[in-house]
């Protein structure tokens, strides 16, 4: 009877272990595959631009170039 009883509970550790592992990788798992929301943030998102800005991940069409800042008209007297 000592013999059955000791060796129920070796099985039954072994067992415990075994769940407990499985039970720790299913829990990691689930942590691992959650996504948290990205924020978006709009602006220029155009290094080449003048005003890129580095925090932006979606771009709304308000990127500024200095080329474009040049052609543009002037009004400028000699007073």
């Amino acid at each position: 009877m000592a013999t059955f009883l000791f060796i129920t509970k070796k099985y039954f550790m072994k067992n415990v272990f075994k769940l407990a592992s499985l039970f720790a990788i299913v829990i990691l798992f689930v942590i691992s595959s959650c996504k948290k929301e990205e924020e978006i943030i709009e602006g220029c998102t155009d290094s080449a631009a003048m005003n890129f800005q580095s925090t932006a991940t979606s771009n709304d069409g308000s990127c500024m170039y200095a080329y474009d800042m040049a052609i543009g008209i002037w009004n400028i007297d000699s007073d």
